[in-house]
């Protein structure tokens, strides 16, 4: 079904990832005015089925979804451009940009923001595990790419689960190519890369790494497809506490049994985990997101603010092409005195032109050759760049082939630390720990060096 090309303007880019990329449009109907986010298959992989084809389930996945703490999807078109769909525009940041802009700083994140960024995180995972299709039905949907470029922090203090684009039911996981991995190499599961089953506990151990990565400041399984997924598989679960000394015992269990190899050791849902990083942020001194975001991230939000405001200001008619430039200036009512300017240059222009006539009426008139025609030159209108709260890289998706054995023996857990392993049911006993300072910037400019994945 194709949609008026002129119902979404476009406005800028705001993302670029491997196989799509996202626009700022504006929608006008009469007096009403909003901004939302379009996001179109790249031009290379407009005319492929099998994309297109994960392109538009992304569209279905996500209309089934309502929750505070997700992204859905409000419009699906298509028009001469190719396929679309319109999402909502969130005013904020990513995990990503949160933990490097800290970092840039020499700081690290509070580990009280960093428990309520995973906390509501993990609350539109529980939404998604559990939606259910028109018929009533539970879905039983899966992730599948839970990343910091995936998880948006508005400035509202809202946390909102995005890019359902490898998102499948577990029968249709069941039904996946064999021999194909979705995802980002670093967040992927010790079940992901066995080719095994997958259940909503593959969604808790990726968001499991990204709240470990939020609290440590450094990258936990980076370093390429390879190297991760032999980490990923091989090494034991990693111990918090010595990533960050002031972390709590309680959130470094939660991590070890977030990034255990066995599924039956993680949580068993995401309302079960946001329920106990809830407890743990109990016991700290609270920190608002929304004001930790305006103290520490007032650049970025002035940046987006002036950019919402500038393309609901403008009248339509100025959009043309795909990607026009905004006028780099809005007009300005003139005052009187600019006006009786205007009127004085008026005048001694007429003056002049009467005094050059009537030195022209004594000369002989020449004549001139008519001047050749120069060709018009149009130049593109240039994009103002990016603001850097938006500019987010996007690691591309990794495709690999399993290993010639059907399945692969299982990975036993281990630990680091001389401690009972736990079972299903039971959680690991907390240790006992004296909390210390802060990490010293030297510290954390050893943490700087090693975030280079993003």
């Amino acid at each position: 079904m194709k949609t008026e090309a002129s119902a979404y303007h476009s406005v800028r880019d705001l993302a670029k990832g491997g196989m799509g990329q996202v626009e700022l449009v504006v929608r006008r109907q009469g007096s009403f005015a909003r901004t939302y986010a379009r996001k179109r298959l790249l031009e290379q992989f407009a005319d492929d089925a099998d994309v297109r084809e994960m392109f538009l389930e992304e569209a279905r996945v996500a209309g089934l979804i309502r929750h505070a703490n997700t992204v859905p999807v409000l419009d699906v078109g298509e028009d001469e451009v190719g396929p679309y769909l319109v999402m909502d525009f969130v005013a904020g940041i990513d995990v990503g940009t949160l933990v490097r802009e800290r970092l840039r700083h020499g700081a690290t994140v509070p580990i009280q923001v960093a428990l309520d960024v995973a906390r509501q995180a993990a609350e539109g995972l529980h939404a998604v595990h559990t939606a259910r299709g028109a018929n009533g039905q539970p879905l039983g949907l899966i992730h599948r790419d839970v990343t910091p470029s995936n998880i948006l922090i508005g400035f509202d203090g809202c946390v909102r689960v995005t890019d359902f684009g490898v998102a499948r039911s577990i029968d249709r996981v069941k039904r996946t190519r064999p021999g194909v991995l979705k995802g980002k190499a670093g967040y992927m599961t010790p079940e992901q890369l066995r080719f095994e089953r997958l259940d909503s506990r593959s969604d808790l151990f990726s968001l499991g790494v990204v709240l470990y990565e939020m609290v440590a400041g450094t990258r936990l399984y980076g370093g390429g497809m390879e190297n991760a997924a032999h980490r990923i598989l091989r090494e034991p679960a990693p111990d918090l506490g010595e990533a960050r000394v002031d972390a709590p015992p309680e959130l470094v269990d939660l991590c070890y049994r977030l990034l255990a190899k066995d599924p039956a050791v993680r949580p068993s849902s995401g309302r079960e985990l946001a329920r106990a990083l809830e407890a743990i942020a109990r016991d700290l001194e609270p920190i608002p997101l929304d004001e930790f975001l305006d103290a520490h991230f007032s650049r970025e939000r002035a940046s987006v603010s002036a950019m919402v405001d500038e393309a609901l200001s403008v009248d339509p008619t100025v959009f043309t092409g795909e990607h026009p430039a905004l006028p780099a200036q809005l007009p300005r009512a003139r005052s009187p005195f600019a006006w009786a300017a205007v009127l004085a240059v008026v005048l001694l222009a007429c003056v002049g032109a009467a005094f050059g006539w009537a030195r022209l009426s004594a000369e002989p008139v020449v004549t001139p050759l008519p001047p050749a025609e120069a060709p018009l030159v149009q130049t593109a209108p240039t994009m103002e760049p990016l603001p850097q709260a938006l500019a987010r890289p996007v690691e591309p998706e990794v495709s690999t082939d399993p290993p010639e054995e059907a399945t692969p023996s299982p990975i036993s857990m281990r630990r680091e630390r001389p401690r009972p392993t736990p079972s299903a049911t039971d959680e690991p006993a907390p240790r006992e720990r004296t909390p210390a300072p802060h990490p010293s910037p030297m510290s954390v400019s050893r943490m700087r060096a090693v975030w280079t994945d993003y």
